[in-house]
């Protein structure tokens, strides 16, 4: 069976449809598309520290965007696929909860 990646075919499968190539990435995964969107929002209003607050906001959801992904990937292992997804966004979650609250609370 062919397995069409993106635009090209010839992936083949094996008889219990695991793929046997890995389709390559077309697009990356870090796609800044709402840091962008929120940085020109607030750029438009000619602040420019709020342009930097909006940077360091931005910049504080890297280390829970790494701990989703690697939850997916420590995940998908033992659970399905979909699982692993809602694991790594609980993991997202709590990280994303820990940056953002614990300066008010230390």
């Amino acid at each position: 069976m062919d397995i069409v990646c993106g635009r090209r075919a010839g992936y083949r499968a094996d008889r219990v449809g695991f793929q046997t190539r890995q389709c390559p990435a077309r697009y990356p995964a870090l796609a800044p598309t709402f840091a962008v969107i929120a940085l020109l929002a607030v750029g438009s209003k000619g602040n420019v520290a709020g342009f930097r607050e909006a940077c360091l906001a931005d910049f504080k959801t890297i280390p829970a965007y790494t701990a989703f992904l690697g939850a997916c990937w420590l995940f998908i292992d033992k659970v399905d696929y979909r699982l692993a997804v809602l694991g790594g966004i609980a993991v997202w979650l709590v990280a994303a909860l820990a940056i953002f609250l614990a300066p008010r609370y230390l």
